[in-house]
């Protein structure tokens, strides 16, 4: 269903209606670290929050997006127990301190917002004693559940390119506590830590939902509303040539991906992997999720590789595949005369499906020992007396979810990939469909609205009570 990411997020919302702020004084400070995970502490020069606005798609479109996101100058520390084990100093452009702004587009609709830190001096944030992680950006992605840590896991476990880092940190921001999240790596070119692409020569980018609100895209040619966004080269500091390149070289892949050529442009086995990964995990999510690729460089001897794979609200929910299987580029593979990638995706599953599930399992198994795990409890406790969530749970409650999910998803899948790659074809079964807008807003009065601008008050949608905020 297309929206899915943001109705879920506006429900979300609607079921906490009042957060209550909770002040960092010493006392609450000690219980914060006493849960035993870092302690990030933000102070803007100001002490004033990140502001945004708010924006609505174009018609074909969807999401809900901010913009015009300040950028606001801060100190940024970071501590464990009676230890300061990072401090960026104070805010002096490009020598010491950070900035912080609001991160994402439809989830900063929610209460609880996502932060993206900017260094002034690269440095990594995770504290792992090696420099070729150092790196300015950083993200404060917000916990919910222990979905992301699972998900970064999961990219290591099918073998992607590059496995994103992230640790369980609590977060003040101007003395005010914000709550649980993970403080993690972004996507960005490092060739040292993250994606390793040519710094001259080399792209990163997106099949992207919110390409309208990017100041540069490129169309993609199938039918569903995502195009691709640059994460690399920056829009600001692209050259016409290179954005000519990247143009043409856009549509020379899609139709390599139409034509049956595609194993001369992309890397068959990191399509394989990464569309696996997603299937294993049951994500809901594939219209709204950040979908990556790399090209090391423009020679032709270079090939696109996929991943990582990213956003990891909605997995260890769907049975069936991946919804991404009858869409765009994703369908084309797997409908393709070519076999090749149809083949490689199937002989990866037979020969390291017992790994793949071993692995994530015995993660499963050891993380109630590792920090994040025994923070998460409490921690979690004081993000849900923070938002109002009704909900309480332990680090051995959310394992358990997990694996109950995982405990029939391996003989599901077995069941699938032979019906539909050995028996039938999925040549027979699979149709490759635009999404469609299926929400519909209605005020309480019922009449009909449109849904780009059912942004703040009560709604119906599919005759449910929204409540936008």
């Amino acid at each position: 269903m297309l929206h899915t990411v943001w109705v879920a997020l506006l429900l979300l919302t609607a079921y906490h209606l009042h957060a209550r702020p909770i002040t960092a004084d010493s006392l609450f400070v000690r219980q914060l670290l006493d849960t035993g995970l870092p302690l990030v502490s933000i102070t803007t020069i100001d002490g004033t929050d990140p502001t945004y606005d708010e924006v609505s798609p174009p018609e074909g479109a969807w999401g809900l997006g901010i913009t015009n996101a300040s950028k606001n100058p801060a100190r940024v520390t970071i501590q464990l127990a009676a230890d300061i084990v990072y401090d960026s100093g104070d805010y002096e452009k490009d020598i010491s301190g950070a900035t912080l702004k609001i991160h994402g587009n439809t989830s900063a609709y929610t209460l609880k917002k996502a932060y993206k830190i900017k260094l002034q001096k690269k440095a990594d944030l995770l504290c792992r004693g090696n420099h070729r992680f150092d790196d300015k950006n950083w993200l404060l992605l917000k916990v919910i559940n222990i979905n992301s840590l699972i998900g970064f896991k999961m990219n290591e476990i099918i073998g992607m390119a590059w496995s994103p880092s992230g640790h369980l940190v609590n977060v003040v921001v101007n003395s005010d506590y914000k709550g649980l999240y993970l403080l993690a790596e972004s996507v960005r070119r490092n060739a040292d830590g993250r994606m390793n692409v040519d710094k001259d020569d080399g792209y990163v980018f997106e099949w992207d939902p919110y390409w309208w609100n990017e100041p540069l895209y490129v169309e993609s040619s199938y039918l569903e509303p995502l195009h691709y966004t640059l994460k690399y080269p920056d829009a600001d500091d692209i050259t016409s040539g290179q954005l000519q390149w990247f143009t043409s070289f856009i549509k020379a892949f899609e139709q390599s991906v139409n034509d049956s050529t595609y194993s001369e442009m992309i890397d068959v086995q990191s399509f394989a992997n990464w569309l696996l990964g997603r299937d294993i995990l049951g994500n809901s999510d594939a219209p709204g999720s950040n979908i990556f690729f790399s090209k090391y460089d423009t020679s032709a001897g270079s090939k696109v590789v996929i991943g990582p794979m990213w956003d990891f609200d909605s997995i260890l929910k769907k049975s069936g595949f991946d919804q991404i299987h009858a869409m765009g580029p994703f369908c084309a593979l797997l409908r393709n005369e070519n076999e090749t990638f149809r083949e490689t995706y199937a002989r990866t599953w037979k020969e390291r499906k017992d790994q793949f599930f071993g692995d994530l399992n015995a993660f499963l198994d050891s993380l109630p020992n590792t920090r994040d795990g025994r923070g998460y409890g409490p921690s979690f406790t004081l993000n849900s007396n923070r938002w109002d969530y009704a909900i309480r749970e332990s680090i051995e409650e959310a394992v358990s979810k997990a694996k109950a999910f995982l405990d029939n998803r391996k003989a599901e899948l077995d069941k699938l990939i032979e019906e539909e790659f050995f028996i039938v074809g999925i040549h027979d079964v699979t149709v490759c469909q635009p999404l469609v807008l299926t929400s519909t807003y209605f005020s309480l009065t019922g009449a009909t609205l449109d849904s780009h601008t059912a942004k703040k008050g009560i709604y119906l949608n599919n005759k449910k009570k929204v409540v936008v905020r």
